[in-house]
């Protein structure tokens, strides 16, 4: 089913300015709005993000020129021969009407005065959704999260930012009964574009390695129908051990999320436990782990003990020992 894909501010000014400064798109960004629209997304950009974006480009482009004269007038006070002894003067950058001429199907989200007028309502009432400091005041996410409602419920909308104001609306029962989701970093936009990167498509096998353990506890979890990964953090634990924690988002046919909380416990490479939290309830399983495996398991670790002797060995003698 088609959504509605609408960028938010800290996510286009991660992609970088430098394309922009030179009147391209970021390679990313163009990616990504050329997979959402063959998928038949519908892409938007809010009239406020434009402002926010273009602001920040042309000061940079600004201190850029500035830097360019000064080396100038330099050159020129030493001497040096200079073609063009013109002040340069850079033309305003608009972003978006960069963007519009590779894509004409972009929208721009234009606030109405209605949406205007219920963001100040909110702001000034400390209504929801709330940023992530309850007493901020956040007039423009809350304009964007009103322009988004008005946009209606008849397709899915999917906000990329990192925005805790928009994380909060999305949770309410607002967000849920409109159908707005939010996608926060780059490597969740890609998976939602269906364009899943090797480590997380790794971490979902290594899930389903639980199969068996998942059955008998009645835990059924349709792997086409996950639609991505999110908060992922690989954190090396003592002895050896890996832990790696993220949720697995599992979309139904009725555009309704199930989020799964999984911990999972490494020895090596080599999976060993899993933890599952489910509809408030905690699952542990502990695989039987085959012959191989119980080998690789030795390798690695002889390997690190090697690694830390030689280590160790290395230290004593630059220390003179």
């Amino acid at each position: 089913m088609a959504s509605r894909l609408i960028f938010d501010t800290n996510y286009l000014r991660k992609l970088g300015s430098k394309d922009y400064l030179e009147r391209k798109i970021p390679p990313k960004l163009e990616e990504q709005i050329q997979s959402a629209l063959n998928r038949g997304d519908l892409v938007f950009v809010p009239r406020t993000v434009q402002m926010e974006l273009n602001a920040w480009v042309n000061e940079l482009a600004k201190k850029e020129l500035e830097a360019i004269n000064q080396a100038k007038n330099l050159l020129l006070e030493k001497g040096y021969t200079v073609e063009n002894k013109e002040v340069l003067r850079e033309p305003e950058i608009d972003t978006l009407e960069i963007i519009k001429g590779r894509f004409p199907d972009v929208y721009v989200l234009e606030p109405t005065i209605e949406n205007y007028t219920e963001a100040e309502r909110r702001t000034s009432l400390r209504l929801p959704p709330l940023p992530k400091n309850p007493q901020g005041e956040e007039f423009r996410d809350r304009l964007i999260w009103c322009q988004v409602l008005s946009l209606g419920t008849e397709l899915p909308s999917v906000i990329v930012s990192e925005d805790r104001i928009f994380e909060n609306g999305v949770g309410s029962q607002e967000g849920q009964i409109n159908h707005i989701s939010i996608i926060k970093t780059e490597e969740e936009l890609n998976q939602w574009l269906d364009k899943r990167p090797v480590h997380i498509q790794s971490v979902i096998d290594d899930v389903f390695l639980f199969s068996d353990e998942l059955k008998s506890n009645d835990i059924e979890i349709d792997q086409d129908k996950i639609e991505r990964v999110v908060d992922y953090r690989a954190v090396n634990e003592s002895g050896g051990m890996m832990l790696k924690k993220f949720l697995i988002l599992v979309k139904n046919d009725k555009n309704e999320y199930t989020t799964i909380s999984n911990k999972i416990y490494y020895q090596g490479t080599t999976p060993i436990s899993l933890r599952i939290q489910l509809n408030n309830r905690i699952f542990d399983f502990t695989r039987k782990l085959s012959k191989d495996e119980r080998s690789t398991i030795y390798l690695d670790q002889t390997m690190k003990a090697h690694e830390q002797h030689f280590q160790e060995e290395e230290l004593r003698r630059l220390i003179g020992e």
